[in-house]
C-alpha cells in the first residue's frame, strides 16, 4: 500500500492553516519560515513516487481554493490551453523555486528578512491564485 493510499485526503480542514499562517505572519514575522515546509514536503512526496499527491490530499492553498472559490457562482472565462500545458508549468515552478532560492541566499544571514520575504512570496502566489480562479473555470473538461 503506497502513501496516498493510506492517507485520507484532509482538504475539508487543511484551508485553516493558510489563514493562521498570512495573519500569524503579519503578527509574528518569523512564521514566515513555515513557507519552506510548502515547498519542501511537495517535493519530498513527489520524489518518493507519490506524484500530486500534496495538492489532493493536504494541501492547505489547494483546500482555501476549493472551499472558497467555488462559492463564486458568475460565470468565468475558460482556461486558456496554455496554463494546462506541462512546459508553461515547469516554467512557473522555476521561477518560484528561483525565486525562492535567492530569497534564501539573499537572507541566510538573516532569519527574520527571510521569513518576512517567504511569507511575501507565499503571499502574492496565494493571491494569485485567488485571482486566477475568480477569473478562470478551473473545471478540467
Amino acid at each position: 500500500m503506497n502513501l496516498k493510499q493510506q492517507i485520507k485526503p484532509q482538504l475539508s480542514w487543511t484551508w485553516v492553516l493558510l489563514v493562521i499562517y498570512v495573519i500569524g505572519s503579519f503578527i509574528y514575522p518569523i512564521l514566515g519560515l513555515l513557507g519552506f515546509l510548502c515547498m519542501i514536503v511537495p517535493l519530498l512526496l513527489n520524489v518518493m513516487k507519490q506524484g500530486k499527491m500534496h495538492c489532493s490530499h493536504i494541501c492547505p492553498r489547494a483546500s482555501f481554493f476549493i472551499r472558497f472559490l467555488t462559492l463564486a457562482k458568475w460565470k468565468r472565462l475558460k482556461t486558456p490551453d496554455f496554463f494546462r500545458n506541462k512546459s508553461f508549468k515547469y516554467l512557473l515552478l522555476m521561477i518560484m523555486f528561483g525565486r525562492f532560492v535567492v530569497l534564501v541566499i539573499k537572507y541566510y544571514d538573516s532569519p527574520m528578512k527571510l521569513a518576512i520575504n517567504i511569507s511575501g512570496l507565499m503571499i502574492m502566489s496565494i493571491t494569485l491564485g485567488i485571482v486566477m480562479g475568480l477569473v478562470y473555470n478551473a473545471s478540467m473538461k
